[in-house]
């Protein structure tokens, strides 16, 4: 497990402030729906990384890692299989899922390439992973396939 930086504290306070006082908002509602539902019904093992009250993959039966103990707990409300965690350092095996996305979440972490390498060891090999950040690199999509 990593040490738990200034930073992830204090990203952890701000999203807990906010999500607070916020509804969860369906995966339907965003523009990527369409995308991510098709991806997601061809996946049966489903993690989202950082979704916070703004889920972009199906909740039920998806699991979910935030920082944020008030969208741990309307995720779960919803039927995701969601708990606290940090990006750097996921809470699950090597190869467990076939679809790993992370959405506006990459760049609000010291250790971006960290963050990345613990999506790519999450994700079983030849499956999708994804993870977008409007900061660092517009539009990144990674996609592990070992051969």
């Amino acid at each position: 497990m990593h040490p738990t930086s200034d930073a992830t504290r204090e990203n952890q306070r701000f999203y807990d402030r906010l999500w607070a006082t916020v509804k969860l908002r369906p995966p339907r509602h965003f523009n990527t729906w369409p995308l991510l539902s098709r991806l997601a019904a061809a996946a049966p093992a489903r993690l989202e990384i950082g979704a916070g009250m703004r889920p972009r993959i199906p909740i039920a039966d998806t699991h979910f890692v935030d920082l944020s103990l008030p969208a741990v707990r309307a995720l779960r409300t919803r039927g995701g299989l969601a708990t606290t965690a940090e990006i750097g350092a996921l809470p699950y095996a090597d190869a467990t899922f076939d679809l790993v996305c992370a959405f506006d979440i990459v760049e609000h972490v010291a250790d971006d390439g960290g963050a990345l390498a613990e999506i790519a060891r999450v994700v079983r090999p030849a499956s999708a992973s994804g993870a977008y950040g409007a900061r660092a690199r517009p539009g990144l999509v990674v996609r592990r396939c070992d051969g």
